[in-house]
């Protein structure tokens, strides 16, 4: 009967396989002399047995018959037969060191982080004191930009003031010490484009301006682009609830900046073209949640409707004064330019209207729900 693998479990010999070989095969009985000379044996196996134990199991194993079939069914799995006894400490696994999971970069940051002075690299891995000392710096930095930034402002030296925003956004984005959307600070990035080439650095404190007059028009295109592009960036999103800034307060702010700077428009017809640019855009947006429940972009519409109203009657009159003698004339000419105008006049307060009752309606469903929280608390 062949051996069987060395982690075999035990079977009772009730359970064995008994094959044709092993039925013929007799068994031989031990005399009396061999046991009494395997009980004087010692018991502990000698040194050097001991030290050549697994080399000899190796070999045993090694060297161990198996059936052709067998054989068969390791090839089947690609394995070949006679096979070399795994190294030690096998069975077991090898004692495991400990590992060191930092990456070059990150080495070569913590040396730097620990010469002195320090340098600490941007979005650099630091150990937990040289990552607390990393934090401290930055907020530090933070703190200095910032009372530069609010000294510029307050000095009237806007260019100086843009150079330390742009030093603020660049070099600490998505940390705790600076964020965009906190505290208004975006306001401040459009304020100073819109600004931009009116510093008095004069070393006082500067009255604030009160008329957009003051404000170059050219400087209009860079400020509309930023709040474009914070309003794409930081969009409305109903799982993010919180006090930073998102497109809902962007949105006012582009649009009183934008009527803001038609004001400063030399002619009727060209603020009447702004204020209808205006009034399309606020259309557009309020076609969907949430702003189709903002009162107060309702209220603001409301007012740039009104307002086209009232510039399109102005530009009515210079279109029929630069009239020509013959087109004056012309009746068909002239009931063709009354016709037009009036017709946008109308829609444009007829659209003002319903603003109106949009704002009565929202005002009354708002009544009625802290009515009814009242009353469930």
């Amino acid at each position: 009967m062949p051996e069987p693998p060395l982690f075999s479990l035990p079977i009772h010999a009730s359970h064995e396989k008994r094959t044709l070989r092993s039925l013929h095969t007799k068994s031989r009985k031990r005399t009396r002399g061999e046991e009494e000379e395997d009980s004087d044996a010692p018991t502990s196996p000698a040194p050097d047995e001991s030290q050549n134990s697994s080399s000899g199991l190796a070999d045993k194993l090694t060297s161990l018959e198996l059936s052709q079939a067998d054989i068969d069914s390791s090839e089947s799995f690609g394995l070949s037969w006679p096979r070399p006894w795994p190294p030690a400490p096998f069975p077991h696994r090898a004692p495991s060191g400990p590992k060191d999971t930092k990456l070059p970069h990150d080495i070569i940051a913590d040396d730097l982080a620990s010469l002195k002075p320090p340098i600490y690299l941007p979005n650099a891995t630091y150990t937990q004191s040289g990552n607390k000392q990393a934090i401290k710096l930055r907020l530090h930095h933070v703190g200095v930009l910032t009372t530069i930034l609010h000294r510029c402002l307050l000095d009237g030296d806007y260019e100086r003031g843009r150079r330390a925003w742009a030093l603020l956004i660049r070099s600490v984005p998505g940390t705790k010490g600076f964020n965009l959307r906190n505290d208004g600070r975006w306001g401040i990035g459009a304020e100073l484009l819109l600004r931009k080439g009116t510093s008095q650095s004069t070393g006082e404190l500067q009255a604030p301006r009160t008329s957009p007059e003051e404000y170059p028009l050219a400087n209009w295109g860079p400020a509309k682009e930023y709040f474009e592009r914070i309003i794409l960036q930081y969009s409305f999103s109903a799982r993010l609830t919180g006090s930073m800034s998102n497109a809902t307060e962007f949105y006012p702010a582009l649009f009183g900046n934008w009527i803001y700077v038609a004001t400063a428009l030399p002619t009727p017809r060209a603020q009447w073209n702004e204020a209808d640019a205006i009034s399309t855009r606020m259309r557009e947006l309020q076609t969907s949640p949430p702003y189709s429940d903002d009162i107060g972009l309702f209220k603001l519409r409301q007012g740039v409707l009104m307002w086209s109203a009232d510039l399109a009657e102005l530009v009515w009159e210079d279109d029929r004064a630069t009239m020509s003698f013959q087109d004056y004339e012309d009746a068909e000419a002239s009931r063709k330019l009354d016709d037009e105008w009036q017709s946008r006049i109308d829609q444009a307060r007829q659209e003002a209207g319903q603003m109106a009752d949009r704002i009565v309606d929202l005002e009354r469903q708002q009544r009625e729900r802290a009515t009814e929280t009242a009353i469930e608390i």
